[in-house]
């Protein structure tokens, strides 16, 4: 059952739907992750940001490593950061994907919902908050 299933999934995918739902699956691994421990591993975010990066120049690659290895050099330097770095690489993964435009909908929709949804004055994991979002808006587009 598992062969046919597998085997049908990857015979109808074509790049225009295995991307973004593969995206979606490593965010959505690292949302489960940072929901139980507010972390996650940095490998998730390079795999997300290859998987945005898919089809674009290796000029944008080069400066996508740069951004990314900045944002997490700068945040390992921030004494009290306000913000996690996987919440930031999510960001610039999910642009690359989808465009500014898209990104401030997403954004939108993602900070509304956390404030709806937890009313800890605490730490929150964001990224839950980010995939539910990413989600919403993928779906709608589909």
């Amino acid at each position: 059952m598992a062969e046919v299933l597998g085997g049908t999934l990857f015979t109808t995918l074509n790049a225009a739907t295995w991307l973004p739902i593969s995206w979606l699956a490593c965010w959505g691994l690292a949302a489960l992750h940072d929901w139980h421990t507010q972390t996650f591993p940095a490998w998730l975010s390079w795999i997300g940001l290859s998987l945005a990066l898919w089809g674009h120049s290796p000029v944008v690659w080069l400066i996508v490593v740069f951004i990314n290895s900045l944002i997490n050099w700068l945040w390992s330097r921030w004494s009290v950061p306000t913000i996690g770095n996987g919440d930031l690489e999510f960001f610039l993964s999910y642009g690359l994907m989808w465009g500014l435009t898209a990104m401030a909908h997403w954004l939108l929709l993602a900070a509304s919902l956390a404030l709806i949804i937890n009313q800890r004055t605490t730490q929150l994991a964001f990224i839950p908050y980010l995939l539910i979002s990413a989600l919403f808006w993928w779906l709608m587009a589909s």
